[in-house]
């Protein structure tokens, strides 16, 4: 994984000045920094995922918020970014096509495997997810 800038307590001191007449963009800047001294106790093995992740529900909350108050974007962004930020997993289906694309493109050329691959993808693809 990348290392990731992190903000020094004095560089959210000086942020938290700056945007303190902001309400809802220091509200945000707030939970991002518990987002992070979270994410910091998560790699000592000192916080749980669902305690991470209930926190960075809540900067999304903020964030909606402040997106839709600020500059009048409706509920469809909000959709957008939940969906962006927590992507729901493939399917089995979505899976076992793709593993069969992977063995189909191992396999290309061969005059053999034509007729029987496109049968068992038009299979997977009736198949419900």
């Amino acid at each position: 994984m990348a290392e990731q800038h992190r903000a020094t307590d004095l560089q959210w001191i000086r942020i938290k000045a700056r945007t303190s007449d902001n309400v809802a963009y220091s509200t945000i800047l707030e939970l991002l920094h518990r987002i992070e001294v979270l994410e910091a106790a998560e790699l000592r093995g000192e916080v749980n995922e669902a305690e991470l992740q209930q926190a960075r529900d809540q900067e999304l909350d903020a964030c909606c918020d402040w997106l839709r108050t600020t500059f009048g974007y409706g509920v469809d962004l909000d959709l957008k970014l939940r969906a962006a930020r927590r992507p729901k997993p493939s399917s089995l289906k979505e899976q076992a096509l793709a593993d069969f694309d992977w063995l189909v493109g191992r396999t290309l050329g061969r005059p053999e495997t034509d007729e029987r691959s496109e049968r068992i993808r038009r299979a997977l693809e009736q198949l419900n997810d």
